[in-house]
């Protein structure tokens, strides 16, 4: 009993916010209940997309651990 609306994936919801942010902190991908975006930038990296990450350092971040951001440098032709 579908109603024609279909979900991101958690690997579309990354790309989406990659794709809209310079950069995105990993507790962005936290709020958007996605816990395994390390996993799911993984997976768009093997697909042929180029991520960087590096260390958080953005403005009012103030992070306990080794929280990464990332930014996508380039787009494979086919998202997914």
């Amino acid at each position: 009993m579908g109603y024609g609306i279909k979900m991101m994936t958690q690997t579309e919801q990354v790309m989406d916010m990659l794709d809209r942010e310079e950069w995105v902190c990993g507790v962005s991908f936290q709020q958007e209940f996605i816990p395994t975006y390390a996993q799911r930038i993984s997976d768009l990296n093997k697909k042929g997309h180029k991520i960087e990450g590096q260390k958080c350092d953005m403005f009012h971040h103030s992070h306990r651990g080794n929280v990464f951001m990332y930014s996508l440098i380039e787009i494979k032709d086919t998202l997914f």
